[in-house]
């Protein structure tokens, strides 16, 4: 079974978590929270929302250094959601 986790920050404790188990079957996309991470589908695949304006603090990176991901090029290529059997959406606090 191919599951991929994703989210914001948190990612990386399930990221580590995962690596000390030795789970070899899972990929793992995080974009920063800073307040609301934001993600659009086109196509069915997943990719940040640079354009967002929800009157939360994003920090100041440029595109291309979004995304966090064991998926080489993902930011640039769109995570294809239907490469897996079960997406995990974590992402902790009010606005996710």
């Amino acid at each position: 079974m191919r599951i991929c986790v994703i989210g914001n920050s948190h990612v990386a404790a399930l990221k580590k978590s995962a690596a000390i188990i030795n789970l070899d079957n899972l990929d793992f996309y995080a974009i920063p929270g800073a307040g609301a991470p934001d993600l659009l589908i086109k196509e069915g695949r997943l990719f940040p929302d640079y354009t967002s304006n929800k009157g939360v603090t994003y920090p100041s990176f440029k595109q291309g250094e979004w995304v966090l991901s064991n998926i080489p090029n993902v930011e640039r290529d769109g995570l294809k959601l239907s490469n897996y059997d079960c997406i995990l959406y974590s992402g902790i606090g009010l606005p996710a």
